[in-house]
């Protein structure tokens, strides 16, 4: 599907019709073109791509991909003892503890954060994760697949907030945008 000046519109990335019309001819880019727009943030350009109408069946293995390379960044850092056993079944690809673990990982995590900044990234990545099964879910329900594209937005936001802390924000928010340009590059792949 091309990137037209409608879809921005749709996309709600708040530009406006005269930023719009620079930025998109009017017979559209490609995904890949858009992808390739440095004159566009790396933010907006993952928000209009992590579209089901873009990506289509690819979307789930980007999410997966995003979400795993989150899930990585904190094993073993985590301190968090639940978080650390769901986060290797995760990455086994067991799914027996998703649904009645996510909740109760995402809080032990999220109860250690304001100590340790690797739990914080741990909390991040499993909401991610829940996104991303969400996504995985949607099977043919045309509401629950129009709403995909929201799922998609939260788990690429949350496995980039994964890489990030107040502790020490210089070298965080270089690993915030390592990991958004890495999500980038996923999307990118699938598109090849």
């Amino acid at each position: 599907m091309p990137i037209t000046k409608e879809l921005l519109r749709r996309c709600n990335v708040f530009y406006d019709d005269g930023l719009i019309t620079s930025l998109v001819p009017e017979a559209g880019l490609t995904p890949l073109e858009f992808a390739d727009r440095d004159d566009i943030p790396v933010d907006d350009r993952i928000a209009v791509l992590l579209r089901p109408e873009v990506l289509g069946k690819g979307l789930q293995k980007v999410l997966t991909q995003i979400v795993d390379e989150a899930i990585r960044s904190a094993i073993g850092r985590s301190g968090v003892p639940l978080w650390e056993s769901w986060a290797q079944a995760w990455l086994a690809g067991d799914t027996s503890m998703h649904d009645v673990f996510f909740k109760r990982v995402a809080d032990a995590a999220t109860d250690s954060a304001a100590s340790h900044v690797w739990a914080a990234r741990a909390a991040w990545a499993t909401w991610a994760a829940r996104a991303s099964v969400a996504a995985r879910n949607a099977d043919n329900d045309f509401m629950v697949i129009k709403s995909a594209h929201n799922v998609a937005k939260d788990a690429a936001w949350s496995a980039s907030d994964a890489a990030w802390s107040d502790s020490d924000e210089a070298v965080d928010s270089t690993a915030y945008s390592a990991a958004r340009r890495s999500q980038l590059a996923h999307i990118r792949a699938s598109l090849a």
